[in-house]
């Protein structure tokens, strides 16, 4: 149902990001607003969306800042793609049982364990970092509503630690919301809030995005720029 009925929405998008350097104890921090948009795949053979993304102010910032200063984390809309049927045969899988939820008022849910398999992966994730892009490959846990079964929290990891090139881990926690839209009678479980964690070459690196505001998009009625950029 995500991404089958998922219209073209946007949201507002602060993200906080840390870095700190190997040795050394104080952290570099910076905090930045953004228009972000999540749109269906054009192609009918691709299965997620496309995601973009420009500042308030339309400064003109990427996700391609040097490493050494600060990174830009993209792609949490589409995770939940690693239990689309048609990326199954990618994974292994395993049923951990059912946990009851605090923040859902004590409800339970049903947690599932992946882990991509190298030999059958189709669909991976990189890292660039201006001078390299690093592929990575996943394995996390999801807790998915025993009602709707649309995913409300993921926790993702790396399935190998990319010592070779200098990436000695990244953890990403999603947690998810219901959202409404007209014409779709069902809530659909966007990112609410992402705290991404990495290692690289003893940079330790963490975002902290948040999002706000989802509706439909339209250029009519979007009033933040015109010019949207790919994260």
């Amino acid at each position: 149902a995500l991404f089958s009925n998922l219209p073209k929405t946007s949201s507002l998008e602060r993200i906080s990001q840390e870095r700190t350097e190997p040795g050394r104890t104080e952290q570099l921090y910076q905090s930045r607003d953004y228009y972000y948009l999540i749109s269906p795949q054009t192609e009918p053979v691709d299965i997620g969306f496309e995601e973009f993304r420009t500042g308030i102010k339309d400064d003109g910032l990427t996700s391609r800042e040097p490493i050494g200063s600060f990174f830009l984390s993209t792609g949490h809309a589409t995770h939940p793609v690693y239990f689309h049927p048609i990326r199954q045969t990618e994974s292994r899988f395993r049923y951990l049982g059912r946990q009851k939820m605090e923040q859902r008022a004590g409800r339970s849910a049903h947690v599932l364990a992946f882990a991509q398999m190298p030999t059958a992966a189709g669909m991976v994730r990189h890292l660039d970092t201006g001078d390299q892009s690093i592929l990575i490959l996943l394995q996390g846990i999801a807790w998915v509503d025993p009602d709707s079964f649309q995913i409300y929290r993921m926790h993702t990891e790396l399935l190998v630690p990319r010592i070779d090139a200098g990436l000695d881990y990244q953890t990403t926690h999603i947690r998810f919301t219901a959202v409404k839209f007209k014409d779709i009678p069902e809530s659909l479980y966007l990112p609410d809030e992402v705290v991404v964690s990495m290692k690289y070459k003893g940079f330790l690196f963490r975002n902290r995005h948040r999002y706000s505001q989802y509706r439909l998009f339209s250029v009519e009625s979007q009033d933040g720029p015109k010019v949207i950029a790919r994260p």
